[in-house]
């Protein structure tokens, strides 16, 4: 009786695959030179740019002009950064993105921390997002308020490198 507990207790747990909703693709476009990627989001507290994007609401990117009209996903690669200030305090950066006025997705797709004063990181991102009628819907967080240089500074930029359709 005991040799069989462990598998009947992994295949509770286990999640099929079909439980997932997946769409299918026939073709990837993808940039054709390197470093010729179309940057499509970029934010920095620092410098005040792209305020309208701000943390902690869900904000529609439209992409539409920059793919065909059958595109089912989009390639996105960047780099999220926190720049820390003189203050003592952590600064965690979460992101979210999820295909445009979708109901899903709520949980971060990407994280970075620094706590270290004057000192700064550098995450590397990359993500395949659905997209709906051209459109993704990007979240952001952050951990601390304030300005630059007491406080952190929170930034990231995505570029997109190709397209599902």
């Amino acid at each position: 009786m005991k040799k069989y507990f462990l598998p009947i207790l992994y295949l509770a747990f286990t999640i099929p695959a079909w439980v997932y909703d997946y769409n299918e693709a026939g073709s990837v476009g993808f940039v054709a030179h390197s470093p010729g990627q179309h940057p499509v989001i970029i934010v920095n507290t620092a410098s005040n740019l792209s305020p309208e994007i701000t943390p902690g609401d869900w904000h529609t990117i439209d992409l539409s002009t920059d793919l065909p009209a059958d595109t089912q996903a989009v390639f996105l690669s960047g780099i999220l950064i926190i720049t820390h200030g003189s203050t003592p305090e952590v600064c965690n950066m979460y992101i979210s993105l999820r295909e445009g006025g979708g109901q899903y997705g709520t949980d971060p797709t990407g994280q970075v921390v620094k706590q270290s004063i004057g000192d700064g990181a550098r995450q590397n991102y990359f993500e395949l997002v659905p997209v709906n009628d051209g459109k993704i819907d990007l979240l952001w967080s952050r951990s601390t308020e304030g300005e630059w240089p007491e406080h952190c500074s929170y930034g990231f930029n995505f570029k997109l490198v190709g397209y599902l359709r």
